[in-house]
């Protein structure tokens, strides 16, 4: 039977700690690149005087209600 160490621990912790801290950062740096905005190779296209052309098509497809719903209060103030 082999005696433990006097700290009751395993002498080889402090390598297993590296190399899972190393892991730790090393996966923490490969997901922050793939998770970076690639930069577009072409240019948004441009007015003449160098603002950006929002001219084309635009789809509003939401539906706003303008009336209130039956279960809505009162909000107007009658007169005395």
């Amino acid at each position: 039977m082999e005696d433990a160490a006097p700290s009751g621990r395993n002498e080889d912790e402090p390598s297993v700690k590296r190399a899972i801290w190393s892991l730790a950062a090393s996966a923490l740096l490969c997901t922050g690149a793939a998770a970076a905005p690639k930069a577009s190779a072409e240019a948004p296209p441009r007015t003449a005087d160098g603002r950006p052309n929002l001219e084309g098509v635009w789809a509003s497809n939401a539906m706003l209600v303008l009336e209130a719903s039956s279960r809505a209060p009162n909000l107007v103030v009658p007169e005395a």
